[in-house]
C-alpha cells in the first residue's frame, strides 16, 4: 500500500505541473552515507520469532532458508514429505515430521525455530524463559542440534531435558507436555528447583545411568558406592520437597 501511495503521489505531482528533477551531475562525489547495495548472494534470514504463529506454513519457512538448508531438508525428509510440508502449518508439520532435521539449519536458525515451536506449543513463553532456552541450545555442539534422543546418549538426553525444564515456569511446562497421566508425569520445574537446592542434580544423572547400564547388561552387578550415595541424596531431597516419586527404593527414575 505504501508503494501504491508513493506512485499515486508522484503521478499527481506530475499532473499538476511539478518541476522535473534536476539532471544529476556526473562529476559529483558519491554520498559516503548512502546505504550499500544489498548482496544478492546473501542467504535470507530466518523468519522473525514474532512472525511465526500457528498459521505459518512450511512454504513460508522454507522460503526463509538458504538454498543449502532447503536442499538438506528435502534430502533428509524425502521429496514426498517435503512437498506435503509446503501446505501444512508449522504445528501440523511438527506432528507429521516429529524428527525435523534441525541439523540442516544454520545453528542460529535451528535455535530460533526450536524456540518458536516451543513457544507455540506452550501458548507463549516469557522473555526470561526464552533467554534461558537460547543459552541451553547455545551450549550444544552443532552435531547435537538434531533431535536430542537421536544425537545424544540417554543420560545426556535426560540432562538436556532437565536443563531445559528448569528454564520454564510450571504453567509453561504443563502446557508443553499436555495432559499426562499422573503416574507418567515428570517433575515440574518448581519441583526440580527444590531438588537442586537439596542435592546436586548430577546425582539424578548418576542413578539414571546406573539403571541404563543395568538394563543393557546380561550379568548381575553390584551398585557402586557412588550410585548408592546418589540414591540416598535424591531420596532425602524427595522427602524434603514433598515429591511422591523420584526414586522409590529399587524402583527406577521417570
Amino acid at each position: 500500500m505504501l508503494l501504491v501511495a508513493l506512485v499515486a503521489g508522484a503521478l499527481v505531482f506530475a499532473a499538476c505541473g511539478g518541476s522535473a528533477a534536476p539532471t544529476p551531475d556526473p562529476t559529483a562525489a558519491p554520498d559516503p552515507t548512502a546505504a550499500p547495495a544489498p548482496d544478492p548472494t546473501a542467504a535470507p534470514a530466518m523468519m522473525s520469532l514474532s512472525d511465526i504463529d500457528e498459521t505459518t506454513t512450511g512454504a513460508e519457512l522454507i522460503a526463509s532458508l538458504s538454498e543449502g538448508e532447503a536442499d538438506c531438508l528435502r534430502a533428509a525428509i524425502g521429496d514426498a514429505s517435503y512437498e506435503a510440508m509446503q501446505d501444512l502449518t508449522l504445528s501440523e508439520s511438527a506432528m507429521e515430521f516429529d524428527t525435523f532435521p534441525l541439523q540442516c539449519l544454520e545453528p542460529d536458525n535451528a535455535i530460533d525455530l526450536s524456540l518458536a515451536m516451543m513457544s507455540l506449543q506452550a501458548g507463549g513463553l516469557s522473555d526470561d524463559s526464552q533467554a534461558c532456552i537460547k543459552d541451553v541450545f547455545a551450549e550444544l555442539g552443532e552435531d547435537e542440534l538434531g533431535v536430542p534422543g537421536e544425537t545424544m546418549s540417554e543420560t545426556d538426553s535426560l540432562r538436556f531435558f532437565i536443563t531445559m525444564q528448569l528454564c520454564l515456569t510450571d504453567e509453561e511446562a504443563q502446557a508443553m507436555s499436555g495432559p499426562v497421566p499422573e503416574e507418567d508425569a515428570f517433575l515440574l520445574p518448581s519441583q526440580l528447583r527444590c531438588v537442586s537446592e537439596q542435592t546436586e542434580l548430577e546425582n539424578l544423572f548418576i542413578v539414571y545411568q546406573a539403571f541404563v547400564d543395568l538394563e543393557s547388561s546380561t550379568e548381575p552387578s553390584t551398585p557402586s558406592p557412588e550410585m548408592m550415595m546418589a540414591v540416598a541424596e535424591i531420596m532425602a531431597a524427595q522427602e524434603t520437597c514433598g515429591i511422591p516419586t523420584i526414586i522409590q527404593g529399587e524402583g527406577s527414575t521417570p
